[in-house]
Order: structure tokens, then C-alpha cells, then sequence
């Protein structure tokens, strides 16, 4: 967007080059059905939303979510707990695992995220989605 600076975009571009030259730890990815509600609705869970308010009025956030700007996540760090298994999700699949390494080089080591976004895991989870998701929606607010 207008928003984005040089710098955002010298550090996505040095990460994709690190994620090609293996330099990457590791995060762990979620098939749609492995994101089940035993997963989503444990208290050691956070969900973390990167999707833009566009993505998010056209599919609900899963339940208790935590939505924040994937463009400007460093100003949500402080919200965000070091003890917990961050799972990421975004519309299609594409932000969340750039948003899991920037954690992990925050110090977050407990990060993953859900494959196919919440475009496949609103399909493999219908009924789950129809009962809970847009429940207990936290909007993270911005720290300088």
C-alpha cells in the first residue's frame, strides 16, 4: 500500500532471500482440518488475524482471534504474549508465514500458521465456522 516504506520492503525481500537459503527456523504450518476447534479454543492458543478489515467483513475471524495490521505488526508486539502458540491466519494464505518469521525473529518461538488461509479453512470447516467464527473479536490497538 501507500504505507509501505523502503524499509518494509528491504526486510521482505531479505527475508524471502534467507527463506531460499535455508536460513529460516523453522514454523509450523496447520492443514485446515489440523486447525480444528480442540486447537482454536485451547487457552495456550492466541490467534492472531493479519487480514485486512476488507478480507475481514468478507469472512469472519475464527473465534477469540486477535486482529492487527500485517503491514504494521511491530506496533502490536506489546500485545502479544511470548508464552502462547501463535497461530497466524490471514485471507489466502500468503501473509501468515511472512508474519510468523518476522516473530520468530522477535523471540517468538512457539509460531504457525494455517495453509490455504481462511479461505480453505472456512471450506473444510463449515459447520464450525457457522457456529463460532466473528465470536470474542479483540482489535489489537497500535503503540508507537
Amino acid at each position: 500500500s501507500e504505507s509501505t516504506s523502503r524499509k518494509d520492503i528491504d526486510y521482505t525481500l531479505r527475508a524471502i532471500d534467507d527463506f531460499f537459503a535455508d536460513k529460516m527456523p523453522s514454523i509450523t504450518m496447520f492443514s485446515p482440518r489440523q486447525a480444528n476447534a480442540t486447537l482454536l479454543m485451547d487457552k495456550s492458543t492466541y490467534i492472531l488475524d493479519v487480514r485486512s478489515s476488507g478480507d475481514r467483513r468478507s469472512i469472519n475471524g475464527l473465534p477469540g482471534s486477535h486482529e492487527a495490521s500485517f503491514y504494521g505488526i511491530k506496533k502490536y508486539l506489546h500485545a502479544i504474549p511470548k508464552d502462547k502458540l501463535i497461530i497466524v491466519v490471514c485471507q489466502g494464505g500468503t501473509n501468515s508465514p511472512f508474519t510468523c518469521y518476522y516473530l520468530r525473529s522477535k523471540g517468538y518461538r512457539n509460531t504457525g500458521f494455517i495453509m490455504t488461509g481462511m479461505y480453505g479453512w472456512k471450506a473444510a470447516n463449515r459447520e464450525f465456522y457457522d457456529q463460532y467464527c466473528g465470536q470474542n473479536i479483540v482489535r489489537l490497538e497500535e503503540k508507537g
